[in-house]
């Protein structure tokens, strides 16, 4: 397609809900859901912003509909009421069978075959009442919508927003990494940009996801996930250095880890989404700053070390960054010191609300 001579209205779906408009190659207009519902990081279906973008843009129609994500789950498709589109898929034997493969180290890839095998056919439904929505709001018919429409995966959305919003160069040569707490199954990604294309070199299962851990941590301390975790991040200096590392040393460095047969992947003694546990058995009475400061070490050690591997590797000393975990600001510096690295640059407001811009 001539993106130069098109339309595009661009949507995320589910948390940060966020819609963009593209016009002749140039995005004209982005709007986050909670500017209208008031609610922090709205996931409601992002409907309130589609029709305030097409009236202030003056837009009456779109050639084309991009959607951050291959998978469309039922709870991203809401009326504004909020009431939920079920897809009807409900949890039976298999599903709690493939639940204990969980805590099965060599069954982790069965599980994670199953569960994205289970999105597929539960994403058919949802993408049907994803359709009708926007039949009703875009005042076409169903069928005509439904040819308007392209999914692309989560992370691609996520390397695209970055290279392509901040690189001044479209045939630079780039390093792109993404990071976050899940996204279509997957939690990390390692790009090459050569000639404006975007190649993906390697990838992590969200099992394995350092953003989960993150995550949980800030639960763990009492605190909001997807919300607060800036918060850890700014405790986390406060701390002693002996006993951060103290901690760090017992509870965290062996959780999660490089891939040993492929540096450019992570891997976990369990999947990460089921830390909680692990947290409260590991962490009592240890001191909310020294938790907080061992996590940020994990945070900032794993993933320097990640992207060291993935200078060796490629040779690109150039680097990009994009999704949630890169809204870590102290992680950033580190990132910006490396002497691997000669140039890095940080997609602002890196999590899912600039994925339309990919």
């Amino acid at each position: 397609h001539d993106f130069s001579k098109m339309t595009i209205l661009s949507l995320q779906l589910g948390h940060n809900a966020t819609i963009a408009l593209m016009k002749d190659g140039e995005i004209i207009c982005a709007v986050s859901q909670e500017k209208f519902d008031n609610v922090k990081n709205s996931s409601s279906f992002p409907e309130q912003a589609i029709r305030c973008a097409l009236q202030e843009s003056g837009v009456q129609n779109v050639d084309a509909i991009a959607v951050s994500g291959v998978f469309v789950i039922s709870q991203q498709i809401r009326d504004l009421s909020g009431n939920r589109i079920r897809s009807g898929w409900e949890k039976g034997i298999k599903d709690q069978l493939l639940y204990f493969a969980l805590h099965i180290k060599i069954l982790h890839p069965l599980y994670f075959w199953y569960v994205t095998k289970k999105a597929e056919r539960a994403s058919i439904a949802a993408k049907k009442q994803l359709v009708k929505k926007l039949s009703e709001i875009l005042q076409g018919t169903e069928e005509s919508i439904e040819k308007k429409i392209h999914f692309s995966h989560h992370h691609v959305c996520h390397a695209s927003s970055s290279f392509h919003g901040l690189s001044k160069n479209p045939q630079e040569h780039a390093l792109i990494l993404t990071l976050d707490g899940s996204g279509d199954y997957f939690c990390a990604s390692v790009n090459v940009a050569r000639q404006g294309k975007i190649e993906r070199i390697a990838s992590t299962p969200r099992l394995y996801s350092l953003g989960y851990l993150y995550a949980l941590a800030t639960v763990y301390l009492g605190m909001k996930s997807l919300e607060h975790e800036y918060k850890v991040m700014g405790l986390a200096p406060y701390a002693k250095e002996q006993e951060v590392k103290k901690i760090y040393e017992r509870v965290f460095k062996a959780l999660i880890y490089l891939n040993p047969e492929n540096p450019l992947e992570f891997r976990s003694l369990f999947p990460t989404n089921r830390s909680l546990s692990y947290l409260k058995k590991n962490l009592s009475c240890v001191r909310f700053d020294i938790v907080a400061g061992a996590v940020q070490m994990l945070l900032e050690n794993l993933v320097t070390d990640w992207i060291r591997k993935a200078v060796e590797k490629t040779g690109i000393r150039t680097v990009y960054t994009g999704g949630g975990v890169f809204m870590n600001v102290k992680l950033n510096k580190k990132i910006a010191e490396m002497p691997e690295i000669e140039k890095a640059f940080f997609m602002p407001s890196c999590g899912d609300e600039s994925n339309p811009f990919g």
